[in-house]
C-alpha cells in the first residue's frame, strides 16, 4: 500500500466526511495511546499495541494528558488538603 494513497483517498476524506480536524494517520497511534490510558488500560498493554517495547517511553511519547484528568488531580489534592484542615 502506498502511505500517499491511504492518506489522500481514505483518510483526510474520511475525517472531511466525519466533520473532524485535519490530522495526520500517525496522530491516531497518540490518540489510541491517549484514550487507553484514560480509560484505565493496563501501560504494558498500551505499550504492546503500540508495538513499543518500553512502558516509559510508550507513556512519554504517545499518551497525553487529559484537561479532566488535571482537573481530577486538583479535586483529590483540594479534598486532601482540606480533610486534613489544612486548607480552607
Amino acid at each position: 500500500m502506498n502511505p500517499s494513497n491511504v492518506r489522500n483517498r481514505d483518510h483526510y476524506p474520511r475525517l472531511e466526511r466525519l466533520g473532524m480536524p485535519h490530522s495526520d494517520v500517525h496522530d491516531l497511534r497518540h490518540f489510541h495511546g491517549t484514550q487507553l490510558a484514560e480509560a484505565r488500560v493496563n501501560p504494558r498493554t498500551i505499550a504492546d499495541r503500540l508495538g513499543r517495547s518500553k512502558v516509559s517511553f510508550t507513556l512519554q511519547t504517545y499518551v497525553h494528558p487529559a484537561k479532566e484528568a488535571q482537573e481530577q488531580a486538583a479535586e483529590v489534592v483540594n479534598n486532601l488538603l482540606i480533610n486534613r484542615g489544612l486548607y480552607r
